[in-house]
């Protein structure tokens, strides 16, 4: 019961020679306890105002693995650890910037911690394999490391650390392991940060799909508005004088069109008339042609008398039937009767 109500959060112990402070934090801890198939995790039991907090704890090395980048990415807090006396372990970390430029929790504390000890011991070579072990601290194993000549050793400056925690973006701490007694407090502390900072990171979350809901309601409530608006001005926003143009521009065409009936009444009519006044020219001249004919022959009494009935027969000939090219072929054909004669 006590499990489901704590509190679960990642730590990673990443780098070399960090035996003592892992004992450290096992020794800070109420109780701890080892993972039954994974020998590298380790579960850590906190009580921090009146709250049991379940530290997974995280053992691993420098070697970049799948497994390392991925308790990197979905950590919570990560401690970092390295010798100042033997700058191998400080090299090694060099790989650990492009690492975590892929965590989840960018906002995630880090905690370089410089283990200022002449003398460091091993870390426990750990197996998945392995039988499972007790939750005594007494599992892991005590190698020392031999003495390296004081010549060959090179110690990392103070300068390299602040450069190194500038680029991780964490803090530093340096310290003596061997001789810094109880770490309860400085533990607490840096699990503390844990806590506010996945705390201030869920706030944020929350506060931002509570943001991202109502722009949700917001941009619907926006665009059923819109809706309503452009149907509503379709339907019933049309002005009178509107209203008046359309039906004055209605009425425009209704005339126009009228009118252009009209014309073409008119017109037809026209046409008519002209050819009917074709038709009669046509026979005027063929009635002048057949004249001449007849006067072409020698005169004589009969010829002339017929001539003159005809002539006489046009002259009365009602004056619709009589055009413009008619009046000219009859002063023609009276010029010619005046020469006959």
């Amino acid at each position: 019961m006590e499990t489901k109500q704590a509190l679960e959060r990642r730590i990673l112990l990443i780098g070399s020679y960090k035996k003592l402070l892992f004992d450290s934090l096992c020794a800070a801890a109420e109780r701890y306890e080892r993972h039954v198939q994974y020998h590298d995790v380790y579960y850590l039991y906190f009580k921090i105002n009146e709250n049991t907090i379940i530290i997974e704890l995280t053992l691993a090395g420098t070697e970049h693995t799948g497994a390392r980048e991925m308790a990197i990415r979905n950590s919570d807090g990560v401690i970092i650890c390295y010798a100042a006396n033997y700058p191998a372990s400080f090299n090694e970390l060099a790989s650990l910037n492009e690492d975590f430029k892929m965590r989840k929790n960018k906002n995630a504390p880090i905690l370089l911690v410089r283990n200022e000890d002449e003398y460091v011991e091993l870390d426990p070579v750990e197996s998945s394999s392995s039988q499972t072990g007790s939750s005594d601290k007494d599992d892991i194993s005590r190698n020392t490391n031999e003495q390296a000549d004081d010549e060959n050793k090179t110690m990392i400056t103070s300068e390299q650390d602040q450069e190194l925690a500038k680029e991780l973006n964490c803090e530093t701490m340096a310290l003596k392991l061997s001789e810094a007694g109880p770490m309860d407090n400085i533990i607490l502390d840096f699990v503390k940060k844990v806590l506010d900072t996945d705390r201030r990171q869920r706030r944020r979350s929350t506060l931002m799909d509570g943001l991202k809901h109502l722009n949700v309601i917001t941009l619907n409530k926006l665009r059923k508005s819109d809706k309503d608006s452009s149907s509503h001005s379709s339907t019933s926003d049309i002005s009178p004088e509107a209203d008046q143009e359309n039906v004055d521009s209605k009425s425009d065409k209704e005339d126009g069109k009228g009118t252009k009936e009209k014309k073409c009444t008119k017109d037809d009519k026209k046409s008519t008339k002209d050819s009917d006044s074709d038709k009669d020219d046509k026979l005027s001249v063929k009635n002048s042609e057949s004249d001449l004919e007849t006067r072409s022959t020698p005169a004589t009494p009969s010829n002339n008398r017929s001539f003159l009935r005809t002539f006489k027969r046009n002259q009365t000939a009602p004056s619709s039937q009589k055009g413009s090219s008619q009046h000219s072929h009859a002063t023609t054909t009276q010029s010619k009767v005046c020469a006959v004669m």
